[in-house]
């Protein structure tokens, strides 16, 4: 279920170096009301938040710190909501939710002159929350040298949009079962 972010490459021969093909779905606007799993992962997969043990997450400082700010993303914003999340030693499973009361969000003003989507980030969107949690444990690690002078986070994230309550249900299970399982999981550094 847990996959690595960045397992595809596409090479443009005009560039010197491959470019990353995009992970979201394309012309789908993620500031929209909907529910969403995302996997944040750690710098290289890194194990920075704590250990596993006996099937429980016990959390370090950082661990701690990342806690904090996930539960922080709804308390800022009025119109997200946390569902599921297990935080383990090098990366982040969440569910959210995006609850936009009146969700007549203004694409248009997005489009650029040819009809295609702006390429930079938009407010309000699964990936301004998900920036935005990021930065702020970068934020508050940095001072207490808990980043060990490194890169705390891998550029971007996993996201899956979910459509339906039995799909809910199994990425529900699947968080709360993740910890146990954590000796089989595709990011596991052990």
């Amino acid at each position: 279920m847990c996959r690595p972010l960045f397992n595809h490459r596409v090479l443009d021969l005009n560039q010197r170096y491959p470019t990353r093909r995009p992970m979201r779905l394309r012309d789908y606007d993620y500031r929209r009301s909907g529910v969403y799993f995302v996997t944040i992962c750690t710098y290289q997969h890194v194990s920075l938040f704590g250990n596993i043990f006996d099937g429980d997450l016990v959390l370090n400082e950082l661990g701690e710190i990342v806690n904090s700010e996930w539960l922080h993303v709804a308390q800022a914003r009025t119109n997200v909501l946390l569902d599921n999340y297990v935080i383990m030693p090098n990366h982040l499973h969440g569910i959210v939710i995006i609850d936009n009361e009146n969700d007549r969000v203004d694409c248009t003003r997005d489009l650029a002159a040819n009809g295609k989507r702006a390429s930079t980030l938009q407010p309000g969107s699964l990936g301004a929350i998900v920036g935005h949690f990021k930065a702020a444990v970068s934020r508050r690690a940095k001072p207490m040298g808990l980043d060990g002078g490194r890169k705390i986070w891998q550029r971007n994230y996993y996201e899956h949009i979910i459509r339906n309550e039995k799909s809910l249900k199994e990425i529900r299970k699947y968080i709360l079962e993740n910890p146990a399982r954590w000796s089989e999981d595709d990011l596991y550094d052990g």
